[in-house]
């Protein structure tokens, strides 16, 4: 059951206005899932989707290097909504659905692309130990470039903030959806 009210009180302003606009203009993840959470302070949701456009439309990094981050992050944060979100965008963008099961079982995926297993690695050393090793920065750097792995950083952040709405107010997926995530912690009450 999720903690995020079913009708969030309206705001009488044209940032609110405005969000809405957005919200309701867009894909059913929009509607459905954490950026709704923003309505209840609709400049900062606008700000989070400017980082969320610039990344998307603006980005430098390949669709299939995106996606493995933002999988990465949902196993890691356990946010099978993130998942369900954007595993058929991931499979559409060419990644083995080999690696990706292995990813959702909590394995070292082994992509087929050299960039690929590099964001990985950046990926799974920040979020495993806050840190990333020099080797393994260099070696992605050589991969992406550096505005690249820049995309890729800041990426792993704004979906680790969009889990942290996820897990936060406990936003469950849409009705009938399926993952192959399975929650390892207890969600506490």
């Amino acid at each position: 059951m999720s903690r995020l009210a079913k009708k969030i009180p309206a705001q009488k302003t044209a940032t609110y206005r405005s969000y809405v606009k957005w919200l309701t203009t867009g894909s059913w993840e929009r509607r459905e899932g954490p950026f709704r959470a923003y309505l209840m302070h609709p400049a900062l949701g606008h700000c989070v989707n400017s980082i969320n456009q610039i990344l998307r439309n603006e980005g430098t990094i390949p669709l299939r290097v995106r996606e493995i981050v933002i999988l990465t992050n949902s196993i890691h944060w356990q946010t099978p909504f993130e998942w369900f979100a954007h595993e058929k965008m991931a499979l559409d963008a060419g990644l083995d659905p080999k690696a990706l099961a292995r990813l959702c079982a909590g394995k070292p995926p082994r992509f087929k692309k050299a960039d690929e297993n590099a964001t990985y690695e950046v990926c799974r050393e920040f979020l495993e130990t806050r840190f990333v090793r020099a080797a393994t920065f260099e070696r992605a750097r050589k991969l992406i470039g550096d505005k690249g792995l820049l995309e890729v950083i800041t990426t792993l952040g704004f979906y680790t903030t969009l889990s942290f709405i996820i897990n936060g107010y406990e936003i469950a997926m849409p009705k009938g959806a399926k993952t192959p995530i399975k929650l390892r912690a207890k969600r506490t009450r």
